[in-house]
């Protein structure tokens, strides 16, 4: 690089995060978690504050997830959740205009005090406004371990 200036870039990031328990404002007595998380994120030239979108930026990506949780009984949760994902850009040819959107359902099971397993199935679906021949839908089935220390 001959120019230090022009390979220097910037990004701003916004992160919001609500959680929430209504079980005991709905009259359950089990457990009833609500999060909703959204984050925006921006790649910038040059010196910019906001972390929303603006054609001169170089890259913009935001995702938001909301997330249900209802504990029927110990050790087990059942999940629903519901995503958006967008990507943004003026700076590319073609330009980047992605949406992403996904819709799911699990399980989780507490094995012990810090170990979990995770089931979930969601269902992807991708659109590329700039290039329709990109776009497609996906079904997607984990299951995952975790053992915190």
């Amino acid at each position: 690089l001959t120019d230090p200036a022009r390979s220097r870039k910037y990004i701003s990031f916004l992160n919001l995060d609500f959680r929430q328990s209504f079980h005991e404002l709905l009259g359950f007595s089990n457990p009833l978690f609500f999060q909703l998380y959204s984050d925006f994120q921006n790649l910038h030239p040059g010196v910019q504050g906001s972390p929303f979108f603006q054609s001169t930026d170089l890259l913009f990506q935001s995702y938001t997830q909301a997330v249900l949780a209802y504990q029927p009984s110990p050790p087990l949760f059942v999940i629903a959740e519901y995503g958006l994902e967008t990507w943004l850009s003026d700076q590319t040819q073609p330009g980047i205009n992605y949406y992403d959107k996904s819709l799911g359902a699990g399980i989780d099971y507490m094995l012990g005090d810090r170990s979990f397993l995770y089931f979930r199935w969601k269902h992807y679906q991708h659109w590329d406004q700039t290039v329709s021949n990109n776009d497609f839908g996906a079904e997607q089935f984990y299951l995952e371990f975790k053992s915190y220390f």
